[in-house]
């Protein structure tokens, strides 16, 4: 496997379709003309990344937004500018156009059916890990091969043995799988799925264009699917990756930039977001990732914890950014660090975001919360046909961190759905009760080495030979 590998990179030049382009000019004079010539290819690619700094909860937060870019258009991109766009030229621009409904008896297949998925992550309880490996039919391990989400907006590549590992949204119930010279797979996102890829007996021909080639060079780069696009190796730094891609050749070579971080012209589309990054970078054909800086952002946000202590005791440092429009930033997955400390992966999710972006930094362990049942008050008492149980819960908080925090706290009543079960509210001070969902929220604002104590109390009653769990 590897060596048939190594012989398709060899070989892959001279299986390069090559082209003319024929311009027929009506001109009233002689005259010396430029000519610019703009084409589309595919096998190119980004997505984007981001590094989440926190050092402390009274300082602002750090965004450093980088770009995975690779492309395996049969061009090596020498010192070009690159310019990455959010827009996706595979989708169209055409708006729908809605026909005439007509109702069907349908069946779906009983085959179709995914495997449950994972458990949410400890960094954030609304993503999940998705994690397997991927061979060919032989059973070898398939390196470079990319997992993507449907939407393209998060993706990672197999390492040397074929493994992979990906944080998605809870809601994504599929990957898809892509290598050069295989046939796509799509596969359920859980976890240790394994994948197997088949050859497929004639390769797509990709095409360049062949001319002179002026020094610069400008390319844009849709944010979305990264297919097609081949990679041997994860690097351990952030990267990048797209699907369309265009290349402007143009007469008139600009001075190149000599700063050592690159400088990024931002603008804001009617219906996208360009970054056009003016320090040069070189992109080889390989397919491998390869990282641009974007820009840093330094972002006053306010910074809450938050604990559901009866289904996990551990505290959750969140970041709520208000304005977050004006930072151009697109759903992608994230490296959190707070104080000096790797906490893991997460995901930005824009979809789900209104006026206020919240961030999810992971756990505190500086902030302890215990949730313990009050003995003196929890009893059950039988009455004729019916027995009353009582049930009371004791919350103490306690953090060591050098300033108060803010701390938003959730815990629940339980609700009937029988009119022979009565649910009694009998305490919950300073806390806001949603009458629907039984849900209790206290927020808090806890100082540093002070133990704070909050709690609640209920009865049902019910016939004494029903049995609940009330703990």
């Amino acid at each position: 496997g590897k060596i048939n590998k190594q012989l398709f990179n060899l070989n892959q030049n001279k299986d390069l379709s090559t082209g003319e382009v024929l311009v027929a000019i009506n001109s009233k004079a002689a005259l010396t003309a430029a000519f610019t010539l703009t084409y589309f290819v595919q096998n190119a690619a980004w997505y984007p990344t981001y590094d989440i700094r926190v050092k402390d909860i009274d300082k602002p937060l750090v965004i450093d937004y980088k770009a995975n870019v690779a492309q395996a258009s049969g061009e090596d991109w020498t010192e070009v500018k690159l310019t990455l766009s959010s827009a996706d030229p595979n989708l169209g621009g055409q708006k729908p156009a809605i026909p005439v409904w007509y109702l069907q008896n349908y069946s779906p297949p009983s085959s179709y059916n995914f495997q449950p998925v994972s458990t949410t992550t400890a960094a954030n309880p609304t993503t999940k890990i998705a994690s397997g490996r991927v061979l060919d039919m032989q059973g070898e391990p398939i390196i470079g091969a990319t997992v993507m989400a449907p939407d393209g907006v998060v993706g990672t590549y197999t390492n040397e043995n074929g493994y992979y590992s990906l944080q998605v949204p809870y809601e994504v119930p599929e990957l898809v799988v892509n290598y050069m010279g295989y046939m796509s797979v799509k596969v359920a996102a859980y976890p240790n799925a394994e994948t197997r890829l088949k050859e497929v007996a004639q390769m797509l021909d990709m095409v360049v264009v062949t001319g002179k080639k002026t020094e610069d060079y400008e390319f844009a780069m849709s944010s979305r699917s990264a297919k097609q696009i081949q990679s041997q190796n994860m690097r351990s730094t952030p990267q990048l990756a797209g699907q369309v891609g265009y290349g402007l050749a143009d007469k008139k070579a600009e001075e190149k930039s000599k700063e050592v971080y690159s400088l990024v012209n931002e603008k804001a589309n009617p219906t996208s977001v360009t970054f056009e990054i003016e320090l040069p970078y070189t992109v080889p054909k390989d397919g491998k990732t390869y990282t641009v800086e974007i820009k840093e952002n330094e972002v006053n946000v306010r910074y809450e914890y938050y604990c559901a202590p009866r289904f996990d005791k551990d505290a959750f440092l969140t970041a709520q950014i208000v304005g977050w429009e004006e930072y151009n930033l697109l759903s992608g997955e994230t490296n959190l660090f707070f104080e000096g400390t790797y906490l893991g992966k997460g995901y930005l999710d824009l979809e789900k975001a209104g006026d206020t972006l919240g961030i999810s930094l992971g756990r505190d362990k500086n902030v302890t919360i215990n949730r313990t049942k009050a003995k003196d008050f929890s009893k059950n008492q039988v009455l004729g046909t019916n027995k009353t149980e009582y049930r009371a819960w004791d919350i103490a908080i306690r953090h060591t961190k050098k300033a108060p925090i803010y701390l938003i706290l959730e815990d629940q009543y339980p609700l009937s759905t029988e009119k022979e079960v009565e649910i009694t509210h009998i305490e919950h001070k300073d806390a806001i009760l949603n009458d629907e969902t039984g849900k209790l929220t206290w927020k808090l604002n806890v100082e540093p080495n002070k133990e704070k104590k909050i709690g609640f109390k209920y009865s049902v009653k019910s016939p004494k030979y029903r049995n609940f769990v009330l703990d």
